[in-house]
């Protein structure tokens, strides 16, 4: 096995900080900008497995030719955070705090299946309106 200067993994050690630093804050929340923003236009409750319901989004695109209105559809799962803003704070809810009309901020996990809606899982929602 080769010798490894300690300089290099004090920097390598460093870089990880860093990256994870980046993605998380102390509570433990997702801090970067949301993957989409757009309106609730149905929410069903499935409560199958770890599957608890299923919400469809739509949000406005902005591409180079303009903007298009997309949509997706979002498996919500006991892994998922459900949040609602109250008074200027993110607080916990749940599936049943989700409706119609509501505006909300999507954070998904895993890979796109292609199709359309597009279908996604949700790693958190937050309720804006």
């Amino acid at each position: 096995m080769k010798n490894v200067s300690m300089k290099a993994v004090v920097g390598l050690l460093a870089c990880v900080a860093v990256l994870l630093a980046g993605c998380l804050h102390l509570g433990g929340g997702i801090t970067q900008e949301p993957d989409f923003t757009g309106r609730v236009t149905d929410v069903q409750l499935v409560a199958a497995g770890n599957v608890v319901g299923t919400v469809l989004v739509e949000a406005e695109v902005e591409t180079e030719e303009g903007v298009f209105l997309d949509k997706y559809a979002l498996t919500v799962t006991g892994q998922t955070a459900l949040l609602q803003q109250k008074n200027g704070e993110p607080q916990g809810v749940g599936f049943d705090a989700l409706a119609v009309g509501q505006t909300v901020q999507v954070w998904f996990t895993g890979p796109l299946k292609e199709s359309y809606p597009v279908q996604l899982d949700a790693k958190q929602i937050v309720i804006l309106g």
